[in-house]
C-alpha cells in the first residue's frame, strides 16, 4: 500500500521583526527574556488551507502508522531535524573546518591548499567502486594529498603515519562543530525553546548524512536534543538519506528512549521532520510517515524545477564531491519530494506555529481517522 501523508499547505505571512530588549548587557529577542517559548506579539499568523486529507497505512511493521481515536488530542511525539543548511549553513562551516585542517597539514610539513586537497578528494572518489563514508573518504584524501606532496620532495619515499591523518581529521571534525555553533542560524535557539516549552513530552532528534552532531555542540544545541542518527553510523551506513533505513533507525531510537510513546494505546503521538532538502528530507521522511516541513529560507524553488533541465555540477559548492550522476538522481527525487511537502516555512521562528496548526488540523479531522506514530489502522469509536 502507499505510505501515508497528509497533504496540507501551510503558509505564513511575514511578521514584523520581534522587538528586542536589553538583558544582562545583551540585546535579546523579547521571548528570550520573557521566558522559554513565550511568543512575541508580532508572531506570524498561520493561514491553513486544507486541500486534501489522504489517509493510507504503511505495510511495513517498522513504519506502520496508527489512527488516533477522536477522544484524544494529537500530540507532538517526535520532532526530527536535518542539520546542514537547516540549523546552520554548510558552506561556511565546512570551509572554516577545511582551513584549519590545511593548517594542521602544514604543521606536518605538507604545504597544500584547500583547492588542491579538494581536487585530490574528487580523484579519490572517482576511483572507488563501493560506497564509502564521508569520514573515510576525507581520511583517504588526506593521506593521498600527503603522499602527493611527499613524492615531489627530494626525500621522496617518506611514509605517512596513520596518526598524522587521524590528527588532521580530528582537527577538521572539531572545528566543524565549533564553526556550526558560531554560524548557527539566529532563530534556532529561540525556536527550540518555544518547541520545548509548548511540547515538553516531545522527543527531539537529528537525522543527518554528515558528521555534524548536536550532542557535540555543547554551547548551543546539546541541551535540546535527545539523540543524533548519522548516515556515517555503523548501524546505518550505507542506508543514508534518502534511503528509508536511516529514518527507520531514528524511529527505533525514538521508541527506545520514549517507550511511553510507543506503548501508548491511544496512539496520540505524531512525527514531524524538518529539513531543507526536498529529496533527502521532505520526500524521504514523508514516505516513512512523517509530516514533512520544508525549510525554504530563500523562498525559492530548487535549481532543477520541472522544465529547467539537469543540475550543473559546476554550480555546486567547492567542497562538494557529488558526481553529475548523483546530482541528476537527486533532481528526480526533489521533484517527487515537491509533491509531499506538508508545510513550507521560510523562517525557523515559524516552526512552532506550523506544528501547532498541524496538530489542530488533526484534532479537527480525527472524527474519522488521522495519522499517529505507531501500530496499525484502527477505526474511530
Amino acid at each position: 500500500m502507499t505510505n501515508p501523508f497528509v497533504n496540507h499547505f501551510l503558509t505564513f505571512t511575514r511578521p514584523v521583526a520581534p522587538k528586542k530588549i536589553e538583558s544582562n548587557g545583551k540585546t535579546e529577542p523579547k521571548w528570550a527574556v520573557d521566558g522559554l517559548g513565550k511568543a512575541c506579539a508580532s508572531r506570524a499568523r498561520c493561514v491553513i488551507v486544507m486541500t486534501t486529507m489522504m489517509i493510507a497505512f504503511c505495510s511495513s511493521p517498522v513504519l506502520a502508522l496508527n489512527a488516533v481515536t477522536p477522544s484524544h488530542t494529537p500530540k507532538l511525539g517526535f520532532l526530527s531535524f536535518d542539520l546542514d543548511d537547516t540549523l546552520f549553513p554548510t558552506s561556511e562551516v565546512v570551509n572554516e573546518a577545511n582551513d584549519l585542517m590545511i593548517l594542521k597539514m602544514h604543521e606536518y610539513g605538507f604545504a597544500t591548499t584547500v583547492t588542491d586537497f579538494l581536487a585530490t578528494t574528487r580523484r579519490v572518489r572517482q576511483t572507488l567502486t563501493a560506497p564509502i563514508t564521508y569520514s573515510d573518504l576525507r581520511k583517504l584524501a588526506i593521506a593521498q594529498e600527503m603522499k602527493r606532496i611527499a613524492a615531489a620532495h627530494p626525500d621522496a619515499g617518506v611514509t605517512i603515519p596513520p596518526e598524522w591523518v587521524d590528527d588532521c581529521f580530528h582537527v577538521w571534525l572539531t572545528e566543524r562543530h565549533a564553526a556550526a555553533e558560531r554560524y548557527l542560524f539566529e532563530d534556532v535557539i529561540s525556536m527550540l525553546n518555544e518547541i520545548r516549552s509548548a511540547h515538553p513530552q516531545a522527543c527531539i532528534g537529528a537525522i543527518t548524512n554528515g558528521r555534524g552532531n548536536p550532542l557535540d555542540m555543547t554551547e548551543t544545541l546539546e541541551p535540546f536534543f535527545d539523540f543524533c542518527v548519522s548516515g556515517e553510523d555503523e548501524n546505518v551506513f550505507p542506508e543514508r538519506k534518502p534511503n528509508a533505513g536511516i529514518y527507520e533507525k531514528s524511529l527505533e531510537y525514538y521508541r527506545h528512549q520514549y517507550p511511553e510513546h510507543a506503548n501508548d494505546q491511544d496512539n496520540t503521538y505524531v512525527w514531524c521532520h524538518v529539513g531543507d532538502c526536498l529529496a533527502n528530507d521532505v520526500g524521504a521522511s514523508a514516505s516513512c510517515g512523517a509530516f514533512a516541513v520544508w525549510y525554504n529560507p530563500e523562498g525559492e524553488s530548487t535549481n532543477n524545477q520541472e522544465g529547467k533541465g539537469p543540475v550543473d555540477q559546476k554550480a555546486q559548492p567547492q567542497w562538494s564531491t557529488a558526481t553529475q550522476k548523483d546530482l541528476n538522481q537527486r533532481a528526480i527525487l526533489e521533484n517527487e519530494g515537491r509533491q509531499k511537502v506538508g508545510a513550507e516555512i521560510s523562517r525557523l521562528a515559524d516552526l512552532a506555529d506550523t506544528i501547532q496548526s498541524y496538530l489542530n488540523v488533526l484534532e479537527e479531522t480525527n472524527k474519522e481517522s488521522v495519522v499517529g506514530a505507531f501500530g496499525s489502522k484502527r477505526e474511530s469509536d
